[in-house]
């Protein structure tokens, strides 16, 4: 529950993103920077792309992303 209120987080990472109308690159760059400590390849980049145009919004999509990065097998290395 913790980390979903922090995902969630009016003033958090991805809601200071999507307000800053960063592009679309830059936004996934700072999330996959964030939780995995590395940039994201062109590959993650596309997906991330297919990703927000299938989205209701570019909040849910990167809610959602970052959501996924934190659940993935790479997250538990790093952290």
């Amino acid at each position: 529950m913790t980390v979903a209120k922090k995902v969630a987080d009016k003033n958090g990472l991805v809601a200071t993103l999507v307000a800053s109308k960063r592009p679309h690159e830059e936004i996934v760059d700072e999330l996959y920077m964030a939780a995995l400590c590395r940039p994201p390849t062109t590959e993650e980049i596309a997906a991330a792309g297919e990703f927000l145009a299938q989205s209701p919004s570019p909040h849910e999509c990167y809610e959602d992303l970052l959501w996924a990065l934190l659940n993935s097998k790479q997250f538990l290395f790093v952290r």
